[in-house]
This record gives structure tokens, sequence and C-alpha cells, in this order.
């Protein structure tokens, strides 16, 4: 089927056309607003405590760094929210403007490609208003866009067609400079759909969709446009062989054209992307349409007019974001700099609970380790003891009240050496003695060496294995209600998550309908 420039004119007139409505959005900007400041004053309310651990125990300083890591979390994404200002501020100045990002690597032809249908708009005798951004302000200037086989786009650079249409030209995302790529990513929000350019030398290349993710992800239409579509071949002029500029034939831009669209909703499709924003992909040749002087056969050889047809049928999902696009910032700042960093909270304090129960392991190696230490050191000095206090009257609870002391100074040297990152209770902890009463009672005949040896190493044994079990007891309750605290406090922002999560849901619901 053959187009005319019927269709030219049409896009151009629909463009002056354009209508906006802004959707009532205050309620839901109200709802976002009560969500992060309730999920602030949550966070910094909920201060973890680490009662019955010490300065030195290393779960303390994972504790405090939790602390610090929220307390940035929140200054980082408040800085983030104010540095979208500029994107707003851009937004609000093309408020009655469709802006369509031209996006692509340096070599695409963003520029050659701009300067054309800007120079198609002056022949209807439309506006055409050139502009770059520099340092955030808009600069208007009556000069065409740089084009160059290199990168030639050192700033953010735009036109506006009839007043109505914006076509945004960004540095390439390959750009040779950091600072180009950075600028692109920093306006890039503000745009209301995306002009995907590609050279037809190696067209919609996946690792460009992964860049444009972002966008995807804030349910941007896409429209994918593979330019270069020509190729140079020879031909007799003037009885001379010379190279000409040809289109490429129909049937191969439309085998370009279909493998783009089904390679691009597939990846779509596996980074669980809407595939449905991919639009119908068009080839165009800027320098073909040139080279045989603009004429209506031209234009049409080099697919301009199913061009204008794409973004006829582009107008209408953009003009849709464009209706929603002051919550779709929010948002998706709420998704990118709020929730991001809560789920980095929520990964600090799974390791937390992976070093808890490192501890606690832990402490199931070194408790046993220190009774059977004790034990061997008691028992060592028993024969001397028994030596020295057997034959005595009440010799054997002389003999129990020495061993207790020396079991006593050296516990109190290994709780310095494994112990000392735990608060222990040593009321509670020495109820557990009972070495001195246990002997006491005992009623032996002087010579009972071997006996009150066998009955001393039992009392020992028995003495040191409740002194285990009433440190233990006593780390692990520190250990569990640290858990615990910090159970509680990933639960509440788990609780803040899913209501966002289902607002998100029911507002997609609620697009889908007025759809």
């Amino acid at each position: 089927m053959q187009r005319q420039p019927g269709q030219e004119l049409a896009f151009i007139e629909t463009v002056q056309q354009l209508e906006f409505s802004v959707q009532e959005l205050s309620a839901q900007q109200q709802a976002l607003d009560r969500w992060l400041s309730e999920l602030e004053s949550l966070l910094l309310a909920r201060l973890i405590p680490t009662t019955g651990l010490t300065q030195r125990h290393t779960l303390t300083h994972q504790v405090q760094q939790l602390h610090q890591t929220v307390r940035q979390s929140i200054q980082l994404w408040q800085q983030a929210k104010h540095d979208l200002k500029p994107m707003l501020d851009l937004a609000t100045f093309f408020a009655d403007k469709v802006m369509l990002l031209v996006f692509g690597k340096f070599n695409a032809g963003k520029s050659s490609f701009c300067n054309l249908v800007a120079e198609r708009f002056s022949i209807y005798q439309q506006s055409v208003q050139h502009f770059t951004l520099e340092q955030g302000e808009i600069c208007f200037h009556n000069r065409i866009f740089q084009e160059g086989a290199t990168e030639t786009t050192a700033h953010i650079q735009g036109v506006i067609l009839a007043d109505r249409l914006v076509l945004l030209d960004t540095p390439g995302l390959h750009s040779v400079t950091m600072e180009n790529a950075a600028l692109t990513q920093s306006f890039i929000e503000s745009a209301d759909g995306v002009l995907w350019l590609s050279s037809s030398t190696s067209p919609g290349q996946l690792q460009e969709l992964t860049e444009l993710a972002q966008e995807l992800q804030r349910g941007k239409p896409l429209l994918p446009i593979i330019t270069r579509s020509d190729y140079m071949d020879e031909a007799v002029v003037d009885n001379e062989i010379k190279k000409v500029l040809c289109n490429k034939t129909a049937d191969n831009r439309k085998v370009q054209e279909t493998d783009v669209r089904a390679r691009a909703q597939e990846h779509l499709f596996q980074k669980q992307l809407e595939p449905s924003l991919i639009q119908r992909p068009i080839s165009v040749s800027v320098y073909s349409a040139r080279e045989h002087g603009l004429s209506a056969l031209a234009l049409e050889q080099a697919g301009f007019y199913r061009l204008y047809e794409a973004l006829l049928e582009l107008i209408e999902p953009v003009l849709a974001y464009k209706g929603r696009k002051p919550i779709e910032v929010y948002v998706h700042y709420l998704q990118e700099q709020v929730l991001t960093r809560v789920e980095g909270l929520e990964q600090k304090i799974a390791g937390l609970h992976h070093e808890i129960e490192q501890q606690q392991v832990k402490l199931t190696q070194v408790l046993p380790a220190m009774t059977d230490q004790l034990w061997r050191h008691a028992m060592s000095v028993v024969p001397t003891l028994l030596d020295r206090y057997l034959d005595q009257e009440q010799g054997a609870a002389l003999i129990a009240q020495a061993t207790q002391q020396i079991i006593a100074d050296q516990l109190a040297t290994y709780l310095e050496a494994d112990v000392a990152s735990y608060l222990i209770d040593m009321e509670r902890f020495c109820a557990a003695d009972f070495l001195v009463e246990h002997l006491s009672q005992q009623r032996f005949a002087v010579g009972d060496y071997e006996k009150v040896y066998v009955a001393l190493e039992q009392a020992i044994l028995r003495q040191l294995e409740q002194y285990e079990v009433a440190l233990a007891a006593q780390a692990q309750e520190h250990l569990q209600n640290l858990a615990t605290h910090l159970m509680a406090f990933s639960e509440q922002m788990g609780s803040k998550k899913q209501e966002f999560t289902a607002w998100l849901e029911q507002r997609q619901l609620t697009i889908k309908d007025l759809a």
C-alpha cells in the first residue's frame, strides 16, 4: 500500500490539536506521602536493644551500624526526593506538551533524525524551537542539532514542534564521557514516551533495552525505530559506474522489524516487564530521504509515512502516561529510592540473624570447652587439698570450700576470656552453686582418701555442668531477645512494603480499567 503526504499532514495536525488532561491525583499523592511519613517514623523510632551484650560483642557493633544505616538511608532518600526537583520542573515547564525521549547509542542517528522531523514541520510552517538543557536550565537558540559519526551531543538538546511535541535528544548512554550518561539518566524521568533508535547494521540490541528497563518499568510506551535502513549499490550514471544510496527493500525491513519486536517482547517478558509497551517497529533512512530531495516519493520510500502512522498510534498511550505522570514520578521514586534501601535494611537484618545463629553455635562450643578446662584444673589440685584437709575435723567441708574458691577464681578468668561480651547476672549465676552444700552433708572416716576423691570428682563435675547450663541460658536468652526485636522490626518493615504493594496493584487495575 502506497502512503501519501496526507499521513505527514495528519500527524502534524494531530500534534497541533493535542489536548492534555491531568488526572486528579491529590488523594493518591496524599496517601503516598502518609505512607512514607509512617515508614520514616517507624524506622527512626525502632531502636533495637542489645540488652545483655557488652560493647565488645560483635552484634552490638552490627546493631549500631544498622541504626546508622537507617538514618543514612532516610537522609539519602530525602536527598533523592530533593533531587527530583529539576525533573519535576522540566515536566512542569512542558506540561502542555508531549515529550518523547530519543534514545540510542551515539551512532544511532538521533540528531539527524530529529533534524529531519523538525525540518518537515517547518515545511508546513509550524513553529520549531530548539533548546538545550545546561545545568538544569532551558536555553533556547536557533541552531539545529549537530550531526556526526562520533559523539556530538555534549548535553541534552531538544526541539519543540508546533508548540506541542518535544523531541529530547540526549547524549548516548554509551558516551565516551561519564558526564553525558549521568545527565541522560537525571532528566530521562521527564519524558512521556521513548523513541528507541538503533542502526539497521545491528538493530535492536537487547543490552540497550536493559538500559531502558527503568523507563519500561515506569510504563512508558516505546517505539523502536530502525535507522539507516539503506545500503550502497552500484549504478551506471552518465556511462560511469557510481555508488548510489538505496533503501532496503520492504521485505528486508519487515524481517528486521519483526525480529526486533519479537526479541524485544521476549526480553521484556523474561524481565517481568509488560511486552505490550513495545510498539510496532519502523524502519527509516534519513540519508536516503535527503539524498533524493525529500520529495513525497523519497519520504515514502525512506519509510517516513509509515513512521507518521506509527507516531499517531503512539500518541494515545503517551497521553495516557502523561496524564498520570506526576504520580508515576513519585511512585518510581518510592520504588527505586525508598524501597530499594528498605530492602537493603532487610538484608542487614538477615545478616544479623545469621550472626546470631553463629554466636549460638559458638556458645555450644565454647562453654563445654570451658567446663572441661575448669574440671581439669580443679582436679589437678584435689590431691593437695586432700592431703591438707582430709584428716581434719570437717575436712570434707574445708576441701569443698577450697575447691569452690579455686573454681570461682578460674571461672572469672575464663569468663573474661571467652564470655566477656555477655552481661552475666552473677547472683542468678551463683544460685547454681551446690558443691559446698553437697560435700558438707557427706560423712567420711579418717583415711577415706579414695572415697572422698571420687565424691569430690563427681561433685565438681556436677557443679561445673550447672555453671555451663546457667551461662548458656543467660547468653542464649540475650541472643534470643535480640533476634525477637530484629524479627519485629523486619515484620513492621514488611508490613509497610505490603501496604505499598497492595496500593500499587490496585492502581494498576485502575489504570487497566481506564485503558
